[in-house]
């Protein structure tokens, strides 16, 4: 590995999934057997930036560039990777390892903020992300928005906290909604029973942020 970054059970092959941040692939452990093997993306020994890309594909012919975290439907076992460098989210299938882009879009000229479906939307570099199995969709920590993103398993993203570009400033407010403010969010997590309560790492603002919100259902 090089800077193993995010991790997330995948109950289908009993196996953890490892966004591998400087290899910019991402792996599989085995619970049973410990046996490591890379599911997406490719990256030579020692690693190269050569091999960094925004590709979709299967296996070893996709590219990711520094995929941070990564999230599991516990339902269906469909991954979904926050690829940082990219500004954009990412979905594998599995066993397969097929790899397409659900939101977000490269190169990064074209990181910003947007909510919109798709490639419609922009992030810039998102960072933590965690199935909601409250709301069937994903948390995004957007560390260079200051923002926190909510996206549905179609990549409709919208914005449930956090006043982002063109008018947000870093800060610490607590408030409603785009009223409220961070600065550069790293991680979410979610209550597993309680619909639309999370909390977030608001990693340079030194705190724990805790979010009481309703968010779409698409």
């Amino acid at each position: 590995f090089y800077y193993p970054c995010g991790v997330a059970y995948h109950p289908q092959s009993d196996s953890l999934l490892i966004a591998d941040y400087d290899n910019s692939v991402i792996r599989s452990i085995g619970l049973s057997t410990r046996s490591v093997t890379t599911i997406a993306g490719y990256n030579t020994h020692p690693p190269s930036t050569a091999t960094y890309g925004f590709v979709d594909g299967v296996g070893s012919s996709a590219r990711f560039h520094y995929p941070v975290s990564i999230a599991v439907d516990p339902a269906t076992g469909v991954a979904y990777v926050a690829d940082a460098n990219n500004c954009a989210l990412r979905v594998i299938l599995l066993p397969s390892g097929s790899v397409t882009t659900l939101a977000g879009s490269y190169p990064a000229t074209a990181a910003g903020y947007a909510d919109g479906n798709g490639t419609v939307a922009r992030l810039r570099y998102p960072h933590g992300i965690i199935f909601d199995t409250n709301s069937s969709g994903m948390l995004v920590a957007d560390y260079g928005s200051e923002a926190i993103r909510w996206m549905s398993t179609t990549g409709n993203v919208t914005t449930i906290a956090g006043l982002p570009p063109p008018t947000a400033a870093s800060g610490h407010i607590d408030s409603t909604g785009t009223l409220s403010s961070f600065t550069s969010p790293e991680g979410v997590t979610v209550h597993p029973t309680l619909s639309g309560l999370y909390i977030a790492a608001d990693t340079s603002s030194n705190a724990i942020r805790y979010l009481h919100t309703s968010v779409p259902h698409h």
